[in-house]
Formats: C-alpha cells, structure tokens, sequence
C-alpha cells in the first residue's frame, strides 16, 4: 500500500510504500526533476506486519505525518516531524488485542484545526 505527502518540505510530492511481508516501510522522496532519491528503507522499527498506511497533519504543524497500522502487534505507530529528524519522533497507540487491526481513516472529525 501506498500513499503521498511532502515529507520534505520542498514542495515535491513524496511517496511511502509499507511492505508487510517483510516489516519494511519505505519512503520515496521526489525531486524536482521528477525523479526519485535513492529509497529509504526502515525495518525492525516499524513493527510487524505494517499493512496500511495513511498521511495527513496530526499535530498541526503544517508538515505531513505518517500512519502505520501493524497487524500482527495490535499497533498504530504514528510518525511525526520526519524533515525535523527522521522517524525518531514515533509514538506507538496500541488497540484492543487480538482486533487484527488492518486500516485507519485520517480526518479531523472534531474540526478542531
């Protein structure tokens, strides 16, 4: 699954792909130029078995977020301020064991802004 923001702060759009099958997330920042660096890769610290991911600004800093959902470990990592410093801020909300957890919906549902 996959899914798009500035993760940079360059005006580009980027990409993160989740990869479940081998616990990997990996993120495609774009150039100007249309092309793509080289693929950043983060396994082992994403959790196991990341199988949807959603973007969006979950804490009003005007940069784009990132969601992961864990199906195996009940888990909902949320990653925040990646151009500040790269997935070093991660809060992990873990859900209902045994809910095998496999989507989240990214909305200001209380349109608190």
């Amino acid at each position: 699954m996959a899914m798009f923001g500035n993760f940079d702060q360059d005006t580009q759009i980027d990409v993160v792909v989740v990869d479940p099958h081998n616990d990997e997330v990996h993120l495609l920042l774009r150039y100007a130029n249309k092309t793509f660096a080289t693929t950043t890769t983060y396994d082992g610290t994403v959790g196991s078995f990341p199988c949807f991911v959603a973007v969006a600004d979950f804490n009003g800093d005007n940069q784009s977020d990132i969601v992961i959902v864990n199906y195996k470990t009940d888990e909902v990592l949320l990653l925040t301020n990646y151009f500040i410093l790269p997935l070093a801020r991660q809060t992990n909300h873990f859900v209902e064991q045994g809910s095998a957890s496999s989507s989240v919906i990214a909305y200001d549902f209380n349109n608190d802004t």
